[in-house]
């Protein structure tokens, strides 16, 4: 197997590639110990958790029925209605789905903010095992594909 070692990762390459054909920065090895390997995975493992933990994050959930998008712009608007339904108990808004506009009242947008709230630590929760995971040395690839809300 042939490897293109990065500072901060590797990548497997195909055997026959070249020098020419790397990217800056990246050096061609053909012999690379399996504790290199292991060590090298474990210094990466952190930045394809938290990609993974982001992608989970903001993938939306279903509330009630409703979908519900959990992007970072979503969940702030989401808490901002949720601060308004606090002030006024009988605060009503149109909340945009995919399937078009519905009208949320305080409680339900309640529900809303904690069910995403809830999706959001859920993912955050699920990076922090999988990091003491790499931690421990327990950490596997197929492990950053599992547990996720």
């Amino acid at each position: 197997m042939t490897y293109a070692i990065t500072a901060t990762g590797w990548r497997a390459v195909p055997d026959d590639m070249r020098p020419s054909q790397l990217s800056p920065g990246e050096t061609l090895v053909t012999e690379i110990s399996d504790e290199i390997l292991a060590s090298m995975s474990s210094a990466r493992a952190p930045q394809l958790i938290a990609a993974r933990r982001f992608t989970a994050e903001t993938a939306g959930i279903t509330v009630g029925g409703m979908a519900i998008d959990t992007g970072r712009d979503s969940q702030a608007l989401i808490t901002g209605a949720r601060l308004a339904g606090m002030d006024d108990p009988s605060y009503v808004c149109n909340w945009k789905t995919p399937e078009g506009f519905i009208q949320l009242n305080a409680e339900t947008v309640r529900a809303v903010a904690n069910a995403v709230r809830a999706h959001v630590q859920a993912c955050f929760d699920r990076e922090a095992a999988l990091l003491t995971m790499v931690e421990d040395g327990s950490y596997t690839e197929a492990a950053l594909d599992e547990g996720w809300p």
